[in-house]
């Protein structure tokens, strides 16, 4: 655009418009800085964007990391209204636990009712172990067996080296196998009836008299 173009365009212009009496060197003065700021403008606009990104991400950041409950979010709207803030050794029992909680005894001296049962243990155990009607049955049962076995018994009669007759205080028991269960001992366990002594209910011959200072011993289930 030359002067004489822009004067009688600036004519034509009413005296109200800015744009009346604008030189030309002003519009191309302005047009040159209009053009530089063009220019310019992509690296502005990227260095805005990454500063708003960063302060997007810093309030983000921020915002994600309070745990203050920022929102006021309540346990009602998470569906925990039911919940109490107890700590775990203040919280109530239920009263379906606290039902089945009563029907358990205590380990300090408990009192069982109805018909408490137990393992057996073997006869013969000797531990702080219970006891269980079964055992005691168990051990009533070997009793006669206890009661009726002979331990260490010195037969009647005379040991001078003549005498062959000695008699105990109770027959020997006779095993199934016909046997009596007798076992007599001097020095040593002697062979058995028939070989060393004969026996006739309570009585003993012996085959050969014992000697003077014989220890004998008789050991039998009667």
């Amino acid at each position: 655009m030359d002067t004489l173009d822009w004067e009688d365009k600036n004519n034509a212009l009413p005296e109200s418009d800015p744009r009346k009496n604008w030189r030309v060197v002003d519009i191309l003065e302005l047009k040159t800085k209009f053009n530089d700021n063009v220019e310019e403008l992509p690296d502005f606009v990227q260095d805005y964007i990454d500063a708003l990104e960063s302060t997007l991400n810093a309030a983000l950041a921020a915002h994600t990391d309070n745990t203050s409950n920022p929102h006021d979010v309540t346990k009602t709207q998470v569906g925990l209204g039911n919940v109490d803030n107890t700590s775990d050794v203040n919280k109530p029992v239920s009263t379906a636990q606290a039902a089945a909680d009563a029907l358990k005894a205590n380990i300090a001296s408990p009192t069982f009712t109805g018909v408490p049962a137990g393992p057996t243990a073997a006869p013969g155990t000797n531990t702080t172990q219970l006891a269980t009607t079964a055992f005691v049955e168990a051990v009533k049962a070997l009793l006669p067996l206890l009661t009726s076995f002979v331990w260490n018994e010195v037969p009647s009669g005379t040991i001078n080296g003549v005498n062959d007759t000695f008699t105990l205080s109770a027959t020997p028991l006779v095993g199934a196998n016909g046997k009596s269960n007798l076992m007599i001992f001097s020095a040593i366990l002697l062979s058995g009836e028939g070989e060393d002594y004969t026996q006739t209910g309570p009585n003993i011959v012996f085959n050969t008299p014992p000697e003077i200072g014989t220890n004998l011993r008789a050991f039998f289930m009667k």
